[in-house]
């Protein structure tokens, strides 16, 4: 069974909210970097799990590996900084208003790097989001 684009967004969103309430939970014990690796960790060995039940093979082009290695770096990176800022905001909902801002950034690169698609009216709709996120932020 397919899912449209939207409904698996939908679908992603639920289980971010979730994972982002319980980490947030989860730091009320453990520091961000441990919380972390253990996520990491668990979530490598499922998805290996996974790509055996399924046969799916693990196989990448070498030439992809460097792109795969700044990835690893980013997401290390933004998720040790975005658990931190979990930690200490007085709300994660905050945390997550302030990095929604990425949403502008990867809309207009992906028109450069892709070709990707950006109507107007999807630009208002990103722009009016930002606005909100801003209201948040400063009530």
């Amino acid at each position: 069974m397919d899912f449209p684009w939207y409904a698996l967004a939908g679908l992603s969103a639920l289980a971010f909210t979730a994972m982002v309430l319980l980490m947030r939970y989860a730091l009320n014990s453990v520091d961000p970097e441990n919380l972390l690796f253990y996520t990491f960790l668990i979530g490598a060995m499922l998805l290996f799990g996974k790509l055996a039940m399924h046969r799916q093979g693990m196989a990448v082009n070498v030439g992809i590996l460097a792109v795969i290695a700044v990835i690893a770096v980013c997401s290390v990176l933004g998720n040790i900084l975005l658990l931190q800022s979990y930690k200490t905001a007085p709300n994660p909902g905050y945390s997550e208003a302030i990095g929604a801002v990425r949403v502008i950034l990867i809309a207009a690169v992906s028109v450069a790097l892709f070709s990707s698609s950006l109507s107007w009216k999807g630009l208002a709709g990103i722009i009016l989001a930002i606005l909100g996120i801003a209201l948040v932020l400063t009530s």
